[in-house]
């Protein structure tokens, strides 16, 4: 499978859409962490605000990193939106990474590691084995929501799915999240939560006929 790289699609008169690169690894992390600072899963995890702004970053740094390689990986062009694909047939961390990920929840204390932990297992368990691309990021910064970056992030990478007729997977952590990947496609394939956290949705996308 080539490596597709679309053309920059137009958001708004100051914003496209354009392949995200390791330069951007500082600003994108940051708009990142104001994403999903309030997100149900995160907030579940940390639950204490100032914690959740102090490290966030560093674990979107972490994420980021290690998924950009991938060449799959797409921002807005003053980086305040990004999605972060994995492609099919790899995992997206190495040994080393998930235990990176793992340390900065136990920079922030045991309870916070232990939910952490429980969500990634819970994922792992779940997660379809048939080939498939998978959004692990999708996020647009506080400041800038509601005004249909996410939706020109997803157009832009499902238009390679549909091009090469693979199906597409998330989880998504909020209702409002999961209305806007119906919208593009997605069903809920199945609803999770472990250990009293709060729901996820994991959802499928076939591809579609172009």
């Amino acid at each position: 499978m080539r490596n597709t790289r679309p053309a920059p699609s137009a958001v708004s008169a100051s914003r496209s859409v354009r392949p995200a690169t390791a330069q951007d690894t500082a600003e994108i992390s940051y708009s990142m962490a104001s994403a999903f600072h309030d997100d149900p899963s995160f907030v579940w995890c940390i639950p204490d605000p100032a914690a959740r702004q102090a490290h966030l970053p560093a674990f979107f740094r972490i994420v980021f990193g290690a998924l950009v390689g991938f060449g799959h990986c797409q921002c807005t062009s003053d980086l305040a939106a990004a999605s972060m694909w994995v492609p099919p047939g790899h995992e997206p961390l190495t040994e080393q990474e998930s235990s990176s990920l793992h340390g900065v929840f136990e920079t922030i204390g045991a309870r916070e590691a232990a939910r952490f932990t429980a969500l990634i297992e819970l994922m792992a368990s779940h997660h379809p084995d048939q080939d498939h691309f998978y959004l692990w990021v999708l996020g647009v910064s506080a400041h800038v929501q509601n005004r249909g970056l996410g939706s020109a992030l997803l157009r832009s990478r499902l238009d390679t799915c549909d091009e090469h007729e693979v199906p597409a997977y998330l989880e998504a952590t909020t209702d409002r999240n999961r209305r806007l990947y119906e919208r593009h496609g997605f069903h809920v394939a199945e609803e999770l939560a472990a250990n009293g956290s709060p729901p996820m949705w994991a959802m499928w996308r076939d591809p579609k006929n172009r």
